[in-house]
């Protein structure tokens, strides 16, 4: 009887130990794991399905600025399938929203082997400017809305 209170014992004291240890010995992390944790937070992926069948995939990278806005990059990269052969599509923007996700500036472009395109503007009260090169021609242009574009993310203030 003796015999097994001395073993409950130690293997009390043991587990203890090894609790106390968890909570209070943890190591510190590596610069590189606070890199990709902090990469995590700013990057995000999703798929692009046509018909049930993947086709490519987009890359959201949110990058805060210093002056309250939010820079988005995203990179699209698609494989379409064009008179029964494979050909890549890339779609590129990297857009500045303020803090409410209104759209302040822009820069988009559409490259796949048959085709390229470019665009970038600005905002200004409810006057979008913009330049889009087709490859074909340059079409400078504003267009006034009712309000300011705002831009749906998985990044909104109040979330």
């Amino acid at each position: 009887m003796r015999i097994i209170k001395i073993s409950l014992l130690v293997i009390w004291v043991l587990l203890l130990g090894l609790l106390i240890q968890r909570d209070y010995f943890v190591r510190t992390l590596d610069t590189r794991e606070v890199m990709a944790l902090e990469r995590d937070r700013r990057v995000e992926y999703q798929s692009i399905y046509f018909k049930d069948e993947k086709i490519g995939y987009v890359e959201n990278q949110f990058l805060p600025q210093d002056d309250q806005t939010l820079k988005i990059r995203q990179q699209a990269r698609m494989e379409l399938m064009i008179s029964e052969q494979t050909h890549p599509v890339e779609l590129n923007l990297e857009a500045v929203l303020g803090s409410q996700s209104d759209l302040r500036s822009f820069e988009f472009s559409f490259t796949s082997p048959f085709y390229r395109m470019r665009a970038n503007g600005t905002m200004s009260d409810k006057t979008v400017s913009f330049e889009l090169d087709t490859g074909n021609s340059v079409v400078t242009d504003q267009i006034v809305l009712d309000g300011p574009p705002r831009l749906s993310t998985s990044r909104r203030s109040y979330l």
